[in-house]
């Protein structure tokens, strides 16, 4: 009896030993499989995550081919811009010299049109002046032999000239 209840004992405390011993495996086996599945959803999610930059990466090396055409293509096009730009400063440039020498001319031209009215009515002051030098003389003459007749004899002093 003693023997049967040390069996029994044995048998228990080895089942017990073994429950024991299961109970740990299966909480440290639910254990590595709750961190072998936080694992694998963290892998899904990086790799969710790289096939979704995957398209983004693929689209930054297709731009990244191009980038030395569009550099190209944007040089070409500001060139083109300035070159216009300094085209049209250029004819403003040229439009108002050329109005500004217009200018020059023709105040020029006006400035001789000027002098050459006043050089006219200097002239035609002149013929005047002349006109009416001529008659006074005219007119010197005429009383000089009215005044000879007159008083009938004229003696002229100082002069060699006989009129």
């Amino acid at each position: 009896m003693k023997r049967d209840r040390e069996e029994d004992e044995y048998n228990y405390n080895l089942k017990r030993e073994r429950e024991i011993s299961n109970n740990k495996w299966e909480d440290e086996k639910k254990s590595r499989e709750k961190k072998l599945a936080d694992s694998e959803a963290e892998i899904k999610k990086k790799l969710d995550d790289i096939k979704a930059n995957e398209q983004y990466v693929k689209d930054l090396e297709k731009q990244v081919v191009g980038i030395s055409d569009l550099l190209l293509k944007e040089y070409e096009k500001g060139k083109k811009d300035v070159s216009n730009i300094l085209n049209k400063e250029h004819k403003y440039e040229i439009d108002l010299l050329s109005k500004d020498f217009q200018n020059k001319i023709d105040r020029q031209s006006d400035k001789i049109e000027s002098l050459k009215l006043e050089i006219k009515q200097v002239l035609d002051l002149n013929t005047s002046l002349q006109e009416s030098l001529d008659k006074a003389y005219a007119q010197i003459k005429e009383m000089a032999t009215k005044t000879v007749e007159a008083t009938g004899g004229v003696k002229i002093i100082g002069n060699n000239h006989n009129e």
